[in-house]
């Protein structure tokens, strides 16, 4: 979900009873790939993430099942970035896609609500157990929105929204690519 007034949606949350378990925080992302896109085209996701901590995350084997994608994740803690990214280069891995953002996440029961601050909008990441629970938190979210008068476009983003789009009923478009294009124009428009 793209989202004009994040702190009025943070408040929005709040009063649900939404929890916040993750103050706002700096992410730095690292995609790795091969030089000729293998993980890419496997369908495969490498990547390196620092925010509080360091975290590589390895993901593969998207699926749908019951509804919900589901997919095989490793993720683990290092020490070191600088380190992990020289070590991942020497095996042949490099940066692909680098993208930095800060984000705050809330609780409300079993679902995740992630504030998303981009150089391209704010934006919202909801994940939660079942599409039953993702689909009542839009439903929700989009009724308490402060500005009813505003049409709000639900947009199905990422590689795996293909999957996903024909299972609910609340994306109104979809965009697989949405949030790179958007890099992508801002990088173009940096002056060099």
């Amino acid at each position: 979900l793209y989202i004009k007034n994040l702190p009025a949606l943070a408040e929005r949350l709040r009063l649900c009873g939404g929890e916040l378990i993750q103050p706002r925080v700096y992410e730095k992302n690292i995609r790795l790939d091969t030089a000729d896109a293998k993980l890419q085209q496997a369908r495969k996701l490498l990547r390196l993430r620092q925010d509080d901590q360091v975290r590589v995350t390895f993901k593969e084997n998207a699926h749908l099942e019951d509804g919900v994608i589901t997919r095989t994740e490793i993720e683990f803690g290092v020490t070191d970035l600088d380190a992990v990214q020289k070590l991942f280069e020497g095996l042949g891995y490099y940066p692909a896609i680098v993208y930095e953002k800060y984000r705050s996440t809330y609780r409300l029961g079993d679902v995740l609500v992630m504030l998303d601050e981009l150089p391209i909008g704010n934006y919202v990441e909801i994940e939660a157990p079942d599409n039953i629970l993702i689909e009542g938190m839009v439903q929700r979210l989009l009724a308490e929105h402060p500005d009813q008068d505003q049409k709000i476009a639900i947009i199905g983003t990422g590689g795996l929204i293909n999957l996903l789009a024909p299972y609910t009923s609340v994306i109104d478009h979809v965009d697989q690519a949405l949030t790179l294009s958007g890099l992508r124009i801002i990088y173009d428009r940096l002056d060099r």
